[in-house]
């Protein structure tokens, strides 16, 4: 979000700029790391002996990984859509991800675009349950790495974005929070808007 330190966004390093959705997205050349990283975890809890180096379960846990950070930052930018406010950017690092908009005209609306991201990741969970509901657990090792990746990390995912600390999400909603508890509802001038790598890049 565009809102509270986004001084931590990375000023240089985007190796790749594509538009989605009608959504421009930096891609920084950290990214790769979250997958690497995610990947090489759920690879290790699930991998049978048999497996080898088991690089297919590597890359579709590194890959679901991917997926899963950008439903939670495209989930940002449609709530911020829907309440009428611009979406400047989606940016991508090593770090997690940024959806980058003009601040709403109200502090509720604020707070919506803010829990965007966890609808998106709570989509992506409960489409992850229904299907092995309706399918049987996944007997792969691949699929039972996305399953873990859409489930268990995803909800890890969402208590480190929900836990308020630097510019998480959770830290964003007790900020905004506080200045409800403090000075009542009103608009969301006390939210800095500062340019960021995404102004930078254009």
């Amino acid at each position: 979000m565009r809102s509270l330190l986004v001084h931590q966004l990375p000023g240089s390093g985007y190796v790749f700029k594509a538009r989605l959705f009608g959504v421009d997205v930096l891609f920084h050349w950290t990214f790769p790391l979250v997958g690497v990283l995610s990947g090489l975890i759920v690879r290790n809890l699930v991998s049978r002996p048999g497996d080898g180096l088991a690089l297919d379960v590597f890359l579709a846990c590194a890959l679901s990984s991917f997926t899963l950070v950008a439903l939670h930052e495209f989930g940002h930018a449609a709530v911020h859509k829907l309440v009428g406010s611009e979406v400047h950017g989606i940016i991508f690092s090593g770090k997690g991800g940024w959806c980058v908009g003009a601040a709403p005209s109200s502090r509720r609306a604020l707070a919506f675009v803010l829990a965007g991201g966890w609808i998106g990741q709570l989509v992506a969970f409960l489409v992850a349950v229904v299907l092995v509901q309706y399918r049987g657990m996944p007997v792969s090792s691949c699929g039972k790495g996305v399953f873990v990746i859409f489930t268990g990390f995803n909800a890890f995912m969402f208590l480190m974005s929900a836990f308020p600390h630097g510019t998480s999400d959770g830290a964003q909603l007790a900020a905004l929070w506080s200045l409800n508890f403090r000075y009542g509802h009103g608009p969301t001038a006390t939210f800095t808007i500062l340019p960021t790598a995404a102004d930078k890049a254009d």
